[in-house]
């Protein structure tokens, strides 16, 4: 029975170590360590598993006391505790996520354009020519958080709970791939050099509609959803996010049509007349 006491002992230091293993693997928080340790957990708990099975078979058979079969299950079906990263760790993995893309507003867009130019004809006088052009247009913008610019004070981690301010949400990036034109109507001589008037001035309506439709105000509210829901899939009951507020703009100073500041009237007070 001794002997059998000592094999159950043996295995649960087995598992304490395995578990350290675990510990390690999520202070490193890569892949490649949580493998590693996932498998020496494995191949741990099978040892473990291996040497106390035989053991349990003695317990049916009467063989061996009640004291043991209570350590053995303990061994087999305690749960593991909960751990979190320290807050170094989770700024660091926050971070990495970079631009976390709450909104993607989509448009298509009407695009036309037309200049002159005077070629000669077969007689050789001049003559004038129009030069039109319509495209129809696709393209999106990313809108959310650039989680690259949270700093270390912005972020507390106290147990299972999160607390973290993040920046205001901007727009990413505006796309539009020379895919997403096609030619409605064409005539006259237009290539890429001329064309890249009209697709900028698209790029630009297209950043301009999606600010009108809120696009900002829809990546954040999105955004501390998601964000929410994510920080909870890593183990954390309760998030508390928080977003920086802009800075009031100042007001300006008050000018002129010609652009100088505007001066201000002062009433002066009248001196007293001399006493006589």
């Amino acid at each position: 029975m001794k002997e059998d006491n000592n094999k159950i002992q043996d295995a649960g230091k087995k598992m304490d170590v395995a578990e350290k293993i675990l510990d390690i693997a999520a202070e490193k928080s890569g892949n490649a360590a949580k493998k590693i340790a996932s498998g020496a957990i494995e191949g741990v708990a099978s040892g473990a598993k291996k040497a106390i099975m035989p053991i349990i078979l003695k317990i049916l058979l009467g063989t061996v006391g009640l004291s043991a079969l209570g350590i053995a299950a303990k061994i087999i079906f305690a749960p593991k505790p909960f751990t979190i990263d320290n807050t170094a760790n989770v700024i660091e993995e926050i971070k990495k996520i970079g631009q976390f893309t709450s909104v993607c507003f989509y448009e298509e867009m009407v695009l036309s354009d037309n200049y002159l130019d005077t070629t000669k004809n077969l007689f050789g006088r001049e003559q004038v020519n129009t030069n039109e052009i319509i495209l129809i247009g696709k393209g999106r913008v990313r809108a959310g958080f650039d989680l690259a610019k949270v700093a270390e004070e912005d972020i507390i981690v106290q147990g299972d709970t999160i607390m973290m301010t993040l920046p205001q949400t901007e727009i990413f990036d505006i796309i539009t791939n020379p895919s997403d034109y096609e030619v409605e109507y064409e005539q006259g001589t237009w290539n890429n050099e001329n064309l890249k008037p009209v697709k900028a001035r698209g790029k630009a309506e297209l950043e301009q509609d999606a600010m009108n439709s809120n696009i900002l105000e829809k990546a954040e509210e999105n955004g501390l959803k998601r964000l929410e829901a994510l920080f909870k899939t890593f183990g954390f009951n309760t998030v508390i996010l928080t977003v920086v507020q802009q800075e009031a703009a100042e007001t300006p100073e008050a000018v002129e049509a010609d652009g100088t500041p505007e001066a201000v009237d002062t009433v002066e007070t009248p001196e007293a007349p001399a006493a006589e």
